[in-house]
C-alpha cells in the first residue's frame, strides 16, 4: 500500500511540473540542508519581507530555524490555487518535510485539507482557518491571533489624534477576520470621538499595490486624515503617508522604517514563540493543540510603537485600553451596537467576547462606517 501511495505522489508532483505549475512557485529559500535534521516547510502568499503579514510568518520561520536538529524550506509567491498543492508536495516529496506552515486565508478549504488526507504521517499548521473538531484530519492544526484588539487601540489613538474625525480603512477581502478588524478600528475610534467617521474601501486582493495607491488617492481627495488597512503589505500605504504627511496605523508588522514621522501605531503579529513551540511539542512526539486563538494575553500580537507625533495623554490612554483588554476587563463587542444601516446587531447586555463563534461569521459594518459589503 505504501508502495501504491509513494507511486501516486510521484504522479501528482510529475504532472504538476508538466504543466508548467512548479515553474510558477517563485523563489525557493532552502536553509541548512542535513540527513539527520527535522525538516519544516513555510509556504507564503507573497514576499517573505514585505514588512507585512507574509514577513511577520517568516520571523516565525526564523525562530524555528534556530532550534537545534531542524531545517527549515521556504516558498513564496504561492497563489491560493491548485499552485498550494504543488508547493506542498515539493515540500514533503524533495524536502522531506514533516511538517507544513501554509500561512495565508485561502490555502486551507480545500488545498490543505486534501493534501492533509493524502499526507497522514505530515502535520499541517493553518494561519486563519477556524478549527472544526471531528471535521478535521487528525494531523491538521489551525491557529491565528484576536487581531481585533490591537485594532481597536489603534483606532482609538487615530480618534484622538484626527484633527477632522475622518478616517480611511483600505482593506482586501469582506470576510469575518476582515471585518472584525474593521469594526473594532472604528469601535475604537469612536471611543475616542463619537462623531468619528470612516471611509472603507476593498481591493478584492491581498495585495495589489494599483489598487491599494488608487484606494489611498480617492481617500486624500476626501480629505482623510488617518488610513489604516488589512491587506498584505502596508508597506506602500505606509510610504504614501509618510510622503503627504497622513497619520497612519500599520498592520501585521512594524512600518516605522517607511513611516517615522506619521506612524501612530499598528497592530503586529508575533509567532516567535508558537511556531517553535509547535515544531518541538510535533518532534518530541508531545501532543499539540488542534487550534490556537488568542489576542493580548497570548503574546501572539503587540502593537507598534508609538510614533513621535503622538502625544504621552493618548500614549497613556492607549497603553490602560491595552491592558484592560489583556486583563479580560473590557470586551470590544460590547451591545448595544448597531452596524451602519441603523440595524441593531448586539442587543444592549450583550457580550462577544473575542473567543465568540458569533464573531467567526461577521458580516456587518459598524455604525459610522461609509462603505457597503458585496451581497
Amino acid at each position: 500500500m505504501q508502495n501504491v501511495n509513494q507511486a501516486h505522489r510521484r504522479k501528482v508532483l510529475t504532472a504538476f511540473a508538466r504543466l508548467g505549475v512548479l515553474g510558477a512557485l517563485g523563489p525557493l529559500a532552502w536553509a541548512g540542508a542535513g540527513k539527520d535534521k527535522f525538516a519544516v516547510g513555510f509556504i507564503y502568499h507573497g514576499a517573505p519581507n514585505d514588512l507585512g503579514y507574509n514577513q511577520a510568518h517568516a520571523m516565525g520561520a526564523r525562530a524555528v530555524a534556530a532550534l537545534n536538529n531542524v531545517e527549515i524550506h521556504e516558498l513564496s509567491h504561492i497563489p491560493e490555487t491548485k499552485e498550494v498543492l504543488a508547493a506542498i508536495t515539493l515540500l514533503i516529496e524533495q524536502k522531506h518535510c514533516r511538517i507544513i506552515f501554509a500561512t495565508s486565508y485561502g490555502y486551507f478549504n480545500s488545498f490543505v485539507l486534501e493534501a492533509a488526507r493524502q499526507y497522514p504521517d505530515v502535520v499541517f499548521l493553518h494561519a486563519g482557518a477556524v478549527y472544526r473538531q471531528g471535521a478535521y484530519p487528525g494531523n491538521v492544526a489551525t491557529y491565528f491571533a484576536y487581531t481585533e484588539e490591537a485594532q481597536y487601540v489603534s483606532g482609538l489613538v487615530a480618534g484622538l489624534m484626527s484633527a477632522g474625525g475622518r478616517m480611511g480603512f483600505i482593506a482586501a477581502k469582506p470576510i469575518p477576520q476582515v471585518l472584525r478588524n474593521v469594526n473594532a478600528f472604528m469601535l475604537g475610534a469612536r471611543k475616542a470621538n463619537p462623531q468619528a467617521v470612516m471611509t472603507l474601501l476593498f481591493t478584492g486582493e491581498w495585495s495589489n499595490t494599483q489598487k491599494e495607491t488608487a484606494a489611498f488617492n480617492e481617500l486624500l481627495d476626501k480629505q482623510i486624515d488617518v488610513i489604516t488597512c488589512h491587506i498584505d503589505s502596508p508597506a506602500k500605504l505606509a510610504a504614501l503617508c509618510e510622503a503627504k504627511g497622513v497619520y497612519f496605523c500599520g498592520y501585521h508588522f512594524d512600518q516605522s522604517t517607511i513611516a517615522p514621522r506619521f506612524l501612530l501605531t499598528g497592530a503586529e503579529f508575533d509567532w516567535s514563540h508558537l511556531y517553535p513551540d509547535y515544531v518541538q511539542r510535533i518532534m518530541s512526539k508531545k501532543d499539540w493543540p488542534r487550534s490556537v486563538r488568542t489576542g493580548f494575553a497570548g503574546g501572539l500580537m503587540h502593537s507598534s510603537p508609538y510614533g513621535p507625533l503622538v502625544p504621552s495623554l493618548v500614549r497613556a490612554e492607549a497603553d490602560r485600553q491595552r491592558e484592560m483588554l489583556k486583563s479580560g476587563k473590557m470586551t470590544i463587542f460590547t451591545g448595544p451596537l448597531k452596524d451602519n444601516t441603523g440595524k441593531l446587531r448586539i442587543a444592549q447586555g450583550q457580550k462577544f467576547a473575542s473567543t465568540a463563534l458569533e464573531l467567526e461569521k461577521m458580516y456587518w459594518l459598524a455604525e459610522g462606517i461609509i462603505g457597503d459589503l458585496p451581497r
